[in-house]
């Protein structure tokens, strides 16, 4: 669709604006802009995704929060209109006074026909229910739990949804902290698709945001954000970064690299060995495992059945000097308290070396692995 870009793992390299930075490239762009052309733009952006995914859907029903993104709605609801589609706004929290996009959208949408109501928690939609809900109740400037008629609208999507409507969220499913990816409070969309305005939020990417926000698509508005402004980055497959350079036919694995993962304490070996195909999957020539406290016999016959070409190694820690310094190694991975014998050495020795959180707490809890980590950076080795 013209002007809409889905948001998946086959995408390259995204900026990611929190609210902040949202809001300044938003009032950049309303400074410069026509009143009324980004909720125009971003009315129409949502009929035409709302179209795309319930081509059939004989009845739309729009809830309509009392601000901006509830003029986002209402201006949806008005497209859908115009283009044959009976659409239903049910206002929600409504307020005394309402933003001025957000009353044009109102007043453009009653000029148009469009059915009109306020939200009634004890009405019910019987044998008439929408086949697509549009959540337009809260955009990305909530910061508090949803409550009262908001918090009651949400529940209602919530039941219509049950019933098999499909749920389209505006910039954000509304409940959503869209800089953290968690729920304000107990109220939360859930949605099948989220259209996100002007750039994607790092929310919608992260915790439980993925989850509330379903699949998860951009509506720029015509709006560029600079990549100075980004708060993070979201990494697809087509990331050169990602990508793994062509081998030459006259290779073997001993050409690409050595990795060792030391981790996996009694019980919890299985973080090492993911840790390790994980290595191998991102091009490792060979791949060590050191099982962290396992005893000369302990490891004896250990065979990852999905990675049968990892290879186990008891003590891989204590080789010479000059095979560490040679390997990238990764330290941690569900090795408790037990990679604490072997950290001495891998400080001290290892150029490439990764910290996992039971490393890292290692370190953190004994004050002779901090000197020798400082040490690191004066040597100029890398840690991560």
């Amino acid at each position: 669709m013209s002007g809409i870009e889905r948001i998946d793992g086959a995408i390259g390299r995204l900026a990611l604006l929190g609210v902040a930075a949202t809001r300044k490239v938003e009032g950049e762009a309303l400074a410069v802009l026509p009143p009324f052309t980004l909720m125009a733009r971003a009315g129409e952006a949502v009929a035409r995704l709302a179209l795309a995914l319930a081509p059939h859907a004989r009845r739309i029903v729009v809830f309509a929060g009392p601000g901006n993104n509830g003029g986002d709605g209402i201006e949806a609801a008005t497209r859908l209109c115009e283009w044959g589609k009976p659409t239903t706004v049910l206002r929600a929290g409504i307020a005394a006074t309402i933003p001025t996009d957000a009353s044009q959208a109102l007043a453009r949408a009653r000029e148009a026909g469009v059915e009109i109501r306020d939200f009634d928690a004890d009405e019910a939609f019987g044998g008439d229910r929408p086949d697509l809900v549009i959540d337009a109740l809260l955009g990305i400037g909530a910061s508090r739990p949803p409550e009262g008629a908001i918090a009651a609208a949400i529940g209602r999507i919530a039941e219509l949804a049950a019933l098999g409507a499909r749920v389209l969220a505006i910039d954000v499913p509304s409940g959503l902290d869209v800089d953290r990816g968690q729920p304000l409070g107990a109220a939360c969309v859930s949605a099948d698709d989220t259209l996100t305005l002007i750039a994607p939020k790092p929310g919608l990417f992260t915790g439980s945001g993925r989850d509330y926000a379903g699949r998860t698509w951009c509506a720029r508005l015509g709006v560029a954000a600079r990549d100075g402004s980004a708060d993070a980055w979201l990494v697809g497959t087509s990331d050169p970064s990602c990508a793994v350079a062509a081998r030459p036919h006259a290779s073997h694995k001993g050409s690409f690299g050595d990795v060792a993962v030391v981790g996996g304490a009694p019980g919890m070996a299985g973080a090492a060995w993911l840790a390790g195909r994980a290595a191998h999957a991102a091009g490792a020539g060979r791949v060590f495992v050191e099982l962290a406290g396992a005893g000369s016999d302990d490891g004896a016959g250990a065979l990852d059945p999905l990675r049968p070409e990892l290879m186990f190694r008891h003590a891989w820690s204590a080789s010479d000097a000059s095979v560490i310094a040679a390997t990238t190694v990764v330290c941690g991975c569900g090795g408790g308290d037990a990679v604490r014998a072997t950290l001495p050495k891998l400080l001290s020795v290892a150029v490439r070396l990764v910290l996992d959180a039971d490393a890292l707490n290692a370190i953190g809890a004994d004050p002779s692995l901090l000197a020798l980590a400082a040490a690191r950076e004066r040597r100029g080795h890398e840690r991560s």
